[in-house]
Protein backbone atom coordinates (compact mmCIF):
# COMPACT_ATOMS: atom_id res chain seq x y z
CA UNK A 1 0.00 0.00 0.00
CA UNK A 2 1.41 3.75 -0.88
CA UNK A 3 2.34 5.73 1.75
CA UNK A 4 0.15 9.19 1.91
CA UNK A 5 1.92 11.12 -0.26
CA UNK A 6 3.77 8.64 -2.25
CA UNK A 7 1.72 8.84 -5.72
CA UNK A 8 2.46 13.29 -5.68
CA UNK A 9 6.08 12.15 -5.18
CA UNK A 10 5.68 9.77 -7.91
CA UNK A 11 3.96 11.76 -10.72
CA UNK A 12 6.35 14.44 -9.98
CA UNK A 13 9.28 12.32 -10.43
CA UNK A 14 7.68 10.75 -13.64
CA UNK A 15 7.90 14.25 -15.85
CA UNK A 16 12.00 14.45 -15.15
CA UNK A 17 13.38 11.24 -16.33
CA UNK A 18 14.76 12.32 -19.62
CA UNK A 19 18.11 12.91 -17.91
CA UNK A 20 18.30 9.13 -17.43
CA UNK A 21 17.21 8.48 -20.75
CA UNK A 22 20.20 10.31 -22.53
CA UNK A 23 22.55 8.21 -20.02
CA UNK A 24 21.62 4.93 -21.26
CA UNK A 25 21.43 6.39 -24.91
CA UNK A 26 24.63 7.60 -24.67
CA UNK A 27 26.26 4.50 -23.69
CA UNK A 28 24.41 2.65 -25.85
CA UNK A 29 26.11 4.90 -28.41
CA UNK A 30 29.21 4.56 -27.37
CA UNK A 31 32.04 2.05 -29.36
CA UNK A 32 33.11 0.68 -25.99
CA UNK A 33 29.66 -0.87 -25.14
CA UNK A 34 28.31 -1.78 -28.82
CA UNK A 35 26.43 -4.61 -28.79
CA UNK A 36 25.91 -4.50 -25.28
CA UNK A 37 22.50 -4.36 -23.29
CA UNK A 38 21.46 -1.72 -20.81
CA UNK A 39 18.55 -3.04 -17.95
CA UNK A 40 17.54 -0.15 -15.60
CA UNK A 41 14.87 -0.08 -13.37
CA UNK A 42 14.61 2.92 -11.01
CA UNK A 43 11.10 2.51 -8.45
CA UNK A 44 10.01 4.88 -5.45
CA UNK A 45 10.33 3.06 -2.32
CA UNK A 46 7.19 3.92 -0.48
CA UNK A 47 4.85 3.13 -2.83
CA UNK A 48 6.71 0.54 -4.94
CA UNK A 49 6.03 2.72 -8.40
CA UNK A 50 8.43 2.18 -11.26
CA UNK A 51 9.42 5.50 -12.10
CA UNK A 52 11.86 4.75 -15.18
CA UNK A 53 12.87 1.41 -17.44
CA UNK A 54 14.51 0.70 -19.88
CA UNK A 55 14.62 -3.28 -20.42
CA UNK A 56 13.65 -3.38 -16.96
CA UNK A 57 11.71 -6.35 -17.64
CA UNK A 58 14.16 -8.47 -19.79
CA UNK A 59 16.57 -11.26 -18.83
CA UNK A 60 19.71 -10.77 -17.05
CA UNK A 61 22.46 -12.37 -15.20
CA UNK A 62 22.35 -10.99 -12.03
CA UNK A 63 26.17 -12.12 -10.87
CA UNK A 64 26.65 -11.12 -7.37
CA UNK A 65 23.34 -8.99 -6.99
CA UNK A 66 21.81 -12.29 -6.31
CA UNK A 67 23.22 -11.87 -3.13
CA UNK A 68 20.66 -8.93 -2.51
CA UNK A 69 18.01 -12.08 -3.14
CA UNK A 70 19.69 -14.50 -0.89
CA UNK A 71 20.03 -11.92 1.95
CA UNK A 72 16.33 -10.65 1.87
CA UNK A 73 15.17 -14.81 1.76
CA UNK A 74 17.67 -15.57 4.53
CA UNK A 75 16.49 -12.89 6.58
CA UNK A 76 12.83 -14.05 6.21
CA UNK A 77 13.64 -17.45 6.60
CA UNK A 78 16.54 -17.96 9.28
CA UNK A 79 15.63 -14.86 11.37
CA UNK A 80 18.45 -12.30 12.11
CA UNK A 81 19.37 -13.83 15.03
CA UNK A 82 19.60 -17.44 14.09
CA UNK A 83 23.60 -18.80 14.54
CA UNK A 84 25.26 -22.22 12.58
CA UNK A 85 26.58 -24.32 15.18
CA UNK A 86 29.81 -26.46 15.03
CA UNK A 87 30.50 -29.43 17.60
CA UNK A 88 33.04 -31.71 18.19
CA UNK A 89 31.73 -35.21 19.71
CA UNK A 90 33.26 -38.83 20.99
CA UNK A 91 31.99 -42.38 21.54
CA UNK A 92 35.17 -43.54 23.17
CA UNK A 93 37.11 -44.58 19.69
CA UNK A 94 36.35 -41.87 17.61
CA UNK A 95 36.01 -38.00 17.76
CA UNK A 96 34.15 -36.68 14.84
CA UNK A 97 34.20 -32.49 14.33
CA UNK A 98 30.51 -32.18 13.08
CA UNK A 99 29.79 -29.21 10.74
CA UNK A 100 26.53 -27.54 10.68
CA UNK A 101 27.58 -25.35 8.05
CA UNK A 102 29.36 -22.03 9.83
CA UNK A 103 31.15 -20.30 6.95
CA UNK A 104 33.33 -18.89 9.13
CA UNK A 105 35.04 -21.09 11.26
CA UNK A 106 38.47 -20.88 11.24
CA UNK A 107 41.91 -22.19 12.72
CA UNK A 108 41.55 -20.36 15.92
CA UNK A 109 38.47 -22.08 16.50
CA UNK A 110 39.91 -25.42 16.92
CA UNK A 111 42.26 -24.34 18.29
CA UNK A 112 39.81 -23.80 21.19
CA UNK A 113 37.93 -27.43 20.31
CA UNK A 114 41.42 -28.99 21.06
CA UNK A 115 41.39 -26.88 24.18
CA UNK A 116 38.39 -28.36 25.07
CA UNK A 117 39.31 -31.97 24.63
CA UNK A 118 42.26 -31.83 26.77
CA UNK A 119 40.26 -30.17 29.49
CA UNK A 120 38.16 -33.13 29.29
CA UNK A 121 41.22 -35.15 29.66
CA UNK A 122 41.23 -36.91 27.02
CA UNK A 123 44.98 -37.71 26.20
CA UNK A 124 44.93 -40.30 23.08
CA UNK A 125 42.08 -40.39 19.66
CA UNK A 126 42.05 -43.84 18.04
CA UNK A 127 39.97 -41.99 14.87
CA UNK A 128 38.96 -38.49 14.00
CA UNK A 129 36.46 -37.97 11.68
CA UNK A 130 34.95 -34.71 10.29
CA UNK A 131 30.99 -35.34 10.17
CA UNK A 132 29.70 -33.30 6.80
CA UNK A 133 26.38 -35.23 6.25
CA UNK A 134 24.23 -31.71 7.59
CA UNK A 135 24.43 -30.81 3.88
CA UNK A 136 24.60 -33.62 1.36
CA UNK A 137 26.30 -34.07 -2.20
CA UNK A 138 26.75 -32.32 -4.27
CA UNK A 139 28.48 -29.51 -3.21
CA UNK A 140 28.55 -26.92 -6.36
CA UNK A 141 25.07 -25.48 -7.56
CA UNK A 142 24.43 -26.11 -11.23
CA UNK A 143 25.46 -23.22 -13.76
CA UNK A 144 28.90 -23.33 -12.15
CA UNK A 145 31.94 -23.05 -14.61
CA UNK A 146 34.59 -25.76 -14.36
CA UNK A 147 37.61 -22.92 -14.54
CA UNK A 148 36.08 -21.16 -11.67
CA UNK A 149 36.24 -24.42 -9.54
CA UNK A 150 39.96 -24.07 -8.57
CA UNK A 151 39.54 -20.71 -7.21
CA UNK A 152 38.81 -19.55 -3.93
CA UNK A 153 35.31 -17.61 -4.99
CA UNK A 154 34.40 -20.94 -5.72
CA UNK A 155 35.23 -23.38 -3.15
CA UNK A 156 32.94 -26.33 -2.44
CA UNK A 157 29.75 -25.43 -0.02
CA UNK A 158 30.22 -27.90 2.54
CA UNK A 159 28.75 -28.30 5.98
CA UNK A 160 31.84 -28.01 7.37
CA UNK A 161 34.14 -25.61 6.26
CA UNK A 162 37.53 -23.73 7.30
CA UNK A 163 39.05 -20.95 6.36
CA UNK A 164 36.24 -20.70 3.84
CA UNK A 165 37.52 -23.55 2.02
CA UNK A 166 40.23 -21.48 0.66
CA UNK A 167 43.84 -21.33 0.88
CA UNK A 168 46.20 -18.57 0.53
CA UNK A 169 49.24 -19.29 -1.80
CA UNK A 170 52.59 -16.62 -2.16
CA UNK A 171 54.57 -17.93 -5.38
CA UNK A 172 57.86 -16.66 -5.54
CA UNK A 173 60.68 -17.39 -8.18
CA UNK A 174 63.26 -19.77 -7.44
CA UNK A 175 66.66 -19.23 -7.71
CA UNK A 176 67.38 -19.51 -11.63
CA UNK A 177 65.34 -19.44 -14.84
CA UNK A 178 63.56 -22.87 -15.74
CA UNK A 179 64.14 -23.66 -11.55
CA UNK A 180 60.80 -24.80 -10.02
CA UNK A 181 58.91 -21.87 -8.38
CA UNK A 182 58.45 -21.51 -4.54
CA UNK A 183 54.92 -22.12 -3.14
CA UNK A 184 54.14 -21.23 0.19
CA UNK A 185 50.33 -22.11 1.55
CA UNK A 186 49.57 -19.01 4.30
CA UNK A 187 46.80 -21.97 6.37
CA UNK A 188 48.39 -24.13 8.59
CA UNK A 189 48.53 -28.02 7.87
CA UNK A 190 47.32 -26.50 4.12
CA UNK A 191 50.36 -27.98 2.16
CA UNK A 192 49.13 -31.27 1.21
CA UNK A 193 46.27 -30.15 -0.49
CA UNK A 194 48.28 -28.41 -3.66
CA UNK A 195 50.40 -29.82 -6.35
CA UNK A 196 53.17 -27.55 -7.44
CA UNK A 197 54.23 -27.32 -11.16
CA UNK A 198 54.80 -23.49 -11.09
CA UNK A 199 57.76 -22.40 -12.51
CA UNK A 200 60.43 -19.64 -12.77
CA UNK A 201 59.88 -17.54 -16.00
CA UNK A 202 62.95 -15.01 -17.43
CA UNK A 203 62.46 -11.57 -16.17
CA UNK A 204 59.73 -9.57 -18.01
CA UNK A 205 57.55 -12.01 -19.13
CA UNK A 206 54.29 -11.97 -18.01
CA UNK A 207 53.29 -13.67 -14.50
CA UNK A 208 50.97 -16.59 -14.92
CA UNK A 209 51.23 -18.67 -11.56
CA UNK A 210 47.58 -19.61 -10.72
CA UNK A 211 45.22 -22.10 -8.80
CA UNK A 212 44.01 -24.80 -11.59
CA UNK A 213 42.33 -28.35 -10.98
CA UNK A 214 44.24 -31.29 -11.20
CA UNK A 215 43.92 -34.97 -11.74
CA UNK A 216 44.47 -35.76 -8.34
CA UNK A 217 40.57 -35.24 -6.62
CA UNK A 218 42.37 -33.84 -3.31
CA UNK A 219 44.52 -31.59 -4.62
CA UNK A 220 44.82 -28.00 -6.88
CA UNK A 221 47.61 -27.25 -9.17
CA UNK A 222 49.47 -24.03 -8.78
CA UNK A 223 50.79 -23.75 -12.62
CA UNK A 224 52.29 -20.62 -14.72
CA UNK A 225 55.11 -18.35 -14.55
CA UNK A 226 56.92 -16.59 -11.90
CA UNK A 227 58.91 -14.23 -13.67
CA UNK A 228 62.57 -13.48 -12.55
CA UNK A 229 63.01 -10.33 -9.96
CA UNK A 230 58.99 -10.19 -10.38
CA UNK A 231 57.04 -9.87 -6.95
CA UNK A 232 55.28 -12.75 -5.39
CA UNK A 233 52.26 -13.72 -7.18
CA UNK A 234 49.33 -13.97 -4.44
CA UNK A 235 46.61 -16.16 -5.35
CA UNK A 236 43.58 -17.51 -3.44
CA UNK A 237 42.83 -21.14 -3.84
CA UNK A 238 39.68 -23.42 -3.51
CA UNK A 239 40.45 -26.73 -0.96
CA UNK A 240 38.71 -29.49 -2.94
CA UNK A 241 38.44 -32.01 0.39
CA UNK A 242 37.37 -29.46 2.73
CA UNK A 243 37.34 -32.58 5.56
CA UNK A 244 41.01 -33.50 4.92
CA UNK A 245 42.06 -29.59 5.50
CA UNK A 246 39.89 -29.98 8.77
CA UNK A 247 41.60 -32.62 10.47
CA UNK A 248 44.78 -32.15 9.40
CA UNK A 249 44.37 -28.61 10.95
CA UNK A 250 42.13 -29.75 14.38
CA UNK A 251 44.82 -32.96 14.32
CA UNK A 252 47.97 -30.58 14.55
CA UNK A 253 46.00 -28.31 17.62
CA UNK A 254 44.83 -31.33 19.59
CA UNK A 255 48.78 -32.55 19.42
CA UNK A 256 49.68 -28.97 20.38
CA UNK A 257 47.28 -29.72 23.31
CA UNK A 258 49.54 -33.07 23.88
CA UNK A 259 46.63 -35.48 22.41
CA UNK A 260 47.64 -38.36 20.35
CA UNK A 261 45.65 -38.89 17.40
CA UNK A 262 46.08 -42.28 15.90
CA UNK A 263 44.50 -42.13 12.08
CA UNK A 264 42.49 -39.65 10.61
CA UNK A 265 39.71 -41.13 8.54
CA UNK A 266 38.52 -38.31 6.97
CA UNK A 267 34.52 -37.39 5.74
CA UNK A 268 32.51 -39.88 8.10
CA UNK A 269 29.22 -39.77 9.99
CA UNK A 270 29.53 -38.97 13.73
CA UNK A 271 29.09 -42.83 15.84
CA UNK A 272 25.63 -42.75 17.40
CA UNK A 273 25.52 -41.84 20.65
CA UNK A 274 28.59 -39.59 20.73
CA UNK A 275 28.42 -36.87 23.61
CA UNK A 276 29.74 -33.37 22.80
CA UNK A 277 32.95 -31.98 24.23
CA UNK A 278 32.77 -28.65 22.32
CA UNK A 279 30.49 -26.36 20.52
CA UNK A 280 31.11 -23.47 18.95
CA UNK A 281 28.41 -20.91 17.52
CA UNK A 282 28.58 -18.82 14.71
CA UNK A 283 28.24 -15.54 13.70
CA UNK A 284 24.53 -14.55 13.29
CA UNK A 285 22.35 -14.23 10.08
CA UNK A 286 22.69 -10.23 10.60
CA UNK A 287 26.58 -10.15 11.10
CA UNK A 288 27.17 -12.63 8.34
CA UNK A 289 25.16 -10.28 5.50
CA UNK A 290 27.24 -7.56 7.05
CA UNK A 291 30.42 -9.58 6.29
CA UNK A 292 28.76 -10.48 3.19
CA UNK A 293 27.56 -7.98 1.30
CA UNK A 294 30.39 -4.90 1.38
CA UNK A 295 33.31 -7.43 -0.09
CA UNK A 296 30.91 -9.57 -1.97
CA UNK A 297 31.45 -12.52 -0.19
CA UNK A 298 30.67 -16.00 -2.68
CA UNK A 299 31.09 -18.52 -0.28
CA UNK A 300 29.26 -16.65 2.94
CA UNK A 301 25.69 -16.44 0.36
CA UNK A 302 26.48 -19.96 -0.78
CA UNK A 303 26.38 -20.85 2.68
CA UNK A 304 23.51 -19.16 3.34
CA UNK A 305 21.50 -20.68 0.22
CA UNK A 306 22.13 -24.15 1.89
CA UNK A 307 21.33 -23.15 5.50
CA UNK A 308 18.09 -21.56 3.70
CA UNK A 309 17.46 -24.92 1.69
CA UNK A 310 17.99 -26.59 4.87
CA UNK A 311 14.67 -25.42 6.56
CA UNK A 312 12.38 -27.79 4.05
CA UNK A 313 15.07 -29.88 2.75
CA UNK A 314 17.54 -32.39 4.59
CA UNK A 315 20.04 -32.52 2.35
CA UNK A 316 19.76 -28.74 1.85
CA UNK A 317 19.77 -28.59 -2.18
CA UNK A 318 20.42 -25.75 -3.78
CA UNK A 319 17.36 -26.20 -5.94
CA UNK A 320 15.17 -25.94 -2.07
CA UNK A 321 17.22 -23.09 -1.71
CA UNK A 322 15.65 -21.73 -5.09
CA UNK A 323 11.82 -22.52 -4.40
CA UNK A 324 12.62 -20.01 -0.96
CA UNK A 325 14.35 -17.41 -2.54
CA UNK A 326 11.34 -17.52 -5.49
CA UNK A 327 9.08 -17.65 -2.58
CA UNK A 328 10.02 -14.57 -0.83
CA UNK A 329 10.33 -13.09 -3.95
CA UNK A 330 6.34 -13.71 -4.97
CA UNK A 331 5.33 -12.44 -1.28
CA UNK A 332 6.90 -8.81 -2.09
CA UNK A 333 4.80 -9.04 -5.73
CA UNK A 334 7.71 -10.33 -7.91
CA UNK A 335 6.76 -12.52 -10.57
CA UNK A 336 8.36 -15.75 -9.54
CA UNK A 337 7.87 -17.51 -12.87
CA UNK A 338 10.31 -14.77 -14.64
CA UNK A 339 13.52 -15.95 -11.98
CA UNK A 340 15.80 -18.31 -13.12
CA UNK A 341 17.65 -19.27 -9.94
CA UNK A 342 20.60 -21.96 -9.09
CA UNK A 343 22.60 -20.20 -6.27
CA UNK A 344 22.82 -17.92 -3.12
CA UNK A 345 25.87 -15.88 -5.04
CA UNK A 346 24.88 -15.49 -8.63
CA UNK A 347 28.33 -16.80 -9.60
CA UNK A 348 25.90 -19.73 -11.21
CA UNK A 349 25.64 -18.95 -15.52
CA UNK A 350 22.09 -20.23 -15.19
CA UNK A 351 20.75 -17.14 -13.04
CA UNK A 352 18.46 -14.75 -14.47
CA UNK A 353 16.49 -11.95 -13.08
CA UNK A 354 14.94 -8.58 -14.54
CA UNK A 355 16.08 -5.27 -13.51
CA UNK A 356 13.08 -4.52 -12.28
CA UNK A 357 12.49 -7.12 -10.12
CA UNK A 358 16.02 -6.40 -8.31
CA UNK A 359 14.34 -2.54 -8.03
CA UNK A 360 11.41 -4.20 -6.26
CA UNK A 361 13.07 -6.16 -3.74
CA UNK A 362 15.42 -3.29 -2.76
CA UNK A 363 12.34 -1.10 -2.24
CA UNK A 364 10.94 -3.47 -0.74
CA UNK A 365 13.23 -4.23 1.58
CA UNK A 366 13.77 -0.32 2.76
CA UNK A 367 10.11 -0.81 4.09
CA UNK A 368 10.61 -3.86 5.88
CA UNK A 369 11.87 -4.85 9.20
CA UNK A 370 15.71 -5.06 8.34
CA UNK A 371 15.95 -1.41 6.28
CA UNK A 372 18.68 -0.52 8.22
CA UNK A 373 20.56 -3.83 8.10
CA UNK A 374 20.75 -4.22 4.73
CA UNK A 375 21.32 -0.74 3.89
CA UNK A 376 23.72 -0.03 6.45
CA UNK A 377 25.77 -3.64 4.81
CA UNK A 378 25.81 -2.09 1.43
CA UNK A 379 29.08 -1.11 0.11
CA UNK A 380 29.92 2.81 -0.27
CA UNK A 381 31.85 4.63 -2.55
CA UNK A 382 34.95 5.94 -1.40
CA UNK A 383 35.02 2.87 1.55
CA UNK A 384 36.17 -0.24 1.79
CA UNK A 385 33.81 -2.98 -0.37
CA UNK A 386 33.29 -3.14 -4.12
CA UNK A 387 32.92 0.55 -4.32
CA UNK A 388 36.43 1.64 -3.16
CA UNK A 389 36.96 3.25 -6.17
CA UNK A 390 33.68 3.62 -7.97
CA UNK A 391 32.09 7.05 -8.31
CA UNK A 392 35.61 9.27 -7.79
CA UNK A 393 34.72 12.85 -8.43
CA UNK A 394 31.13 11.89 -8.47
CA UNK A 395 28.36 14.49 -6.76
CA UNK A 396 26.81 11.55 -6.37
CA UNK A 397 29.25 9.60 -4.17
CA UNK A 398 27.94 10.36 -0.99
CA UNK A 399 24.63 9.35 -1.87
CA UNK A 400 24.77 6.36 -3.50
CA UNK A 401 25.11 2.65 -1.03
CA UNK A 402 24.66 -0.46 -3.68
CA UNK A 403 25.63 -3.73 -4.42
CA UNK A 404 28.00 -4.72 -7.22
CA UNK A 405 27.75 -7.71 -9.73
CA UNK A 406 30.68 -8.78 -11.63
CA UNK A 407 31.21 -11.85 -14.19
CA UNK A 408 32.89 -12.14 -17.60
CA UNK A 409 30.76 -9.79 -19.83
CA UNK A 410 28.30 -8.56 -16.78
CA UNK A 411 28.70 -5.34 -14.69
CA UNK A 412 25.96 -5.03 -12.38
CA UNK A 413 25.14 -1.95 -9.84
CA UNK A 414 21.78 -2.08 -7.66
CA UNK A 415 21.42 -0.30 -4.76
CA UNK A 416 19.72 2.73 -3.09
CA UNK A 417 20.39 6.38 -4.49
CA UNK A 418 19.15 10.10 -2.67
CA UNK A 419 17.71 11.95 -4.89
CA UNK A 420 17.26 15.83 -5.09
CA UNK A 421 14.39 16.02 -3.51
CA UNK A 422 15.81 14.19 -0.51
CA UNK A 423 14.00 10.89 -0.84
CA UNK A 424 15.49 7.33 -1.58
CA UNK A 425 15.28 6.01 -4.75
CA UNK A 426 15.69 2.16 -5.59
CA UNK A 427 17.45 1.40 -8.46
CA UNK A 428 19.07 -1.53 -10.75
CA UNK A 429 21.38 -0.89 -13.75
CA UNK A 430 22.92 -3.99 -15.34
CA UNK A 431 24.84 -3.61 -18.12
CA UNK A 432 26.25 -6.79 -20.21
CA UNK A 433 27.34 -8.07 -23.58
CA UNK A 434 30.75 -6.26 -23.47
CA UNK A 435 32.95 -8.08 -25.24
CA UNK A 436 35.95 -7.61 -23.37
CA UNK A 437 37.58 -7.11 -20.05
CA UNK A 438 39.25 -3.95 -21.49
CA UNK A 439 35.62 -2.45 -21.87
CA UNK A 440 34.55 -2.88 -18.09
CA UNK A 441 35.80 0.16 -17.29
CA UNK A 442 33.72 1.73 -20.31
CA UNK A 443 30.63 -0.17 -18.41
CA UNK A 444 31.43 0.81 -15.10
CA UNK A 445 31.61 4.63 -15.99
CA UNK A 446 28.10 4.21 -18.18
CA UNK A 447 27.07 3.02 -14.58
CA UNK A 448 27.96 6.04 -13.08
CA UNK A 449 26.77 8.11 -15.02
CA UNK A 450 23.16 6.56 -14.99
CA UNK A 451 23.24 6.84 -11.36
CA UNK A 452 24.05 10.23 -11.14
CA UNK A 453 21.31 10.87 -13.31
CA UNK A 454 18.98 9.18 -11.43
CA UNK A 455 20.54 11.35 -8.21
CA UNK A 456 19.38 14.67 -9.91
CA UNK A 457 15.40 13.63 -9.94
Amino acid sequence: MSLPGAAVLAAALLTNVAGIDAAVQNALAGPALKGAHIGVAVVEPRGGTLLYGHDAGGAYLPASTLKLLTSATALAVLGQAARPRTQLVYDGVTLTLVGGGDPLLGEQDLGGAAAAVAASGLTDVQRLAVDQSYYAAPFYPAGWSWDDLAAYYAPPITALALEENALDVDVTPGTNVGDPAVVRVEEAYGDGLYADAAVTGAAGTPATADCALTREPWAVRIAGNVPMGGAPIQQGCAVLEPAAFAAAVLTGALQAQGVRVESSVGAASAPAGSRMLWSHEGASVGELIAKMLPPSDNFIADELCRWIAKQRDPAASFSACAQAQRAYAASIGIDAGTLSLYDGSGLSRYDLLAPRDLALLLAALSRGPYADLVRGALARPGHAGTLLHRFEGSPAAARVVAKTGSMEHVDNLAGYVRSADDGDLAFAVLIQGFTGEDRREAARRAAERIVEAIAAL
